[in-house]
């Protein structure tokens, strides 16, 4: 455990180097903030994360998210939570399950609800007021009843656009895009660009091309 604490904290050192020299065309005052912000996003995430039952290495938190947690949830190395705007917002049932992978980017008015379990692999990318659910939480006809959840899983290195919604029981597979506003129904197969609501394969990426962050 320790070992990999310590690998953890090695990437987080080699991301805030990989940051400094990135803005080095940037004034000086300008660098020396974004590192204070740096710092301090690293710094209060133990506090606004109290309810997280496993936080990784290394994992961000800007500005305070909204989490409820009644199950279990968890948060892998590198997680970043930026609230700026509006909060993140992060809620589990009784006995559900949410599982963030290691280096996944939360924008602002993120929401995910896990009544039985939502799961997103490593590298996965929301914009801003994206949503996932695995529950409708109100039955067609009658709607003081909840529905059956059913769980969604999203794979490493998917990007989920603004304001996309992605229903109970999805699945999307490795490297897949899913446009601003749309709203995905279906599984999505690998490496696919879909939008639209109901949201639909618009392109196929390829494999091959596709650069995997280090």
């Amino acid at each position: 455990m320790s070992g990999a604490c310590d690998v953890g904290i090695r990437q987080r050192v080699q991301d805030a180097l990989g940051r400094w020299n990135r803005d080095a065309e940037m004034p000086l005052r300008v660098r020396v903030e974004k590192a204070k912000d740096f710092a301090l996003s690293l710094a209060t995430a133990p506090l606004y994360l109290w309810q997280v039952d496993e936080i990784g290495a290394g994992v961000r938190v800007i500005r305070r998210p909204f989490i409820r947690n009644f199950g279990h949830m968890s948060l892998g190395d590198g997680v970043v939570l930026r609230s700026t705007i509006v909060p993140v917002e992060l809620a589990t049932g009784p006995g559900a399950e949410l599982v963030i992978g290691e280096r996944c980017s939360l924008n602002y008015g993120v929401s995910i609800g896990a009544t039985r379990s939502v799961r997103l692999g490593k590298r996965v990318r929301m914009g801003p007021y994206a949503m996932i659910i695995d529950c409708q939480f109100h039955d067609t006809y009658d709607r003081s009843k909840r529905p059956p959840p059913s769980p969604v899983v999203i794979e490493d290195d998917v990007w989920i656009g603004a304001r996309a919604s992605v229903m109970p029981g999805v699945h999307i597979g490795r490297g897949s895009i899913v446009g601003a506003h749309s709203l995905v129904t279906k599984d999505v197969p690998p490496f696919s660009v879909v939008g639209g609501v109901p949201a639909k394969v618009l392109s196929e990426l390829d494999p091959a091309k596709f650069v995997t962050p280090g």
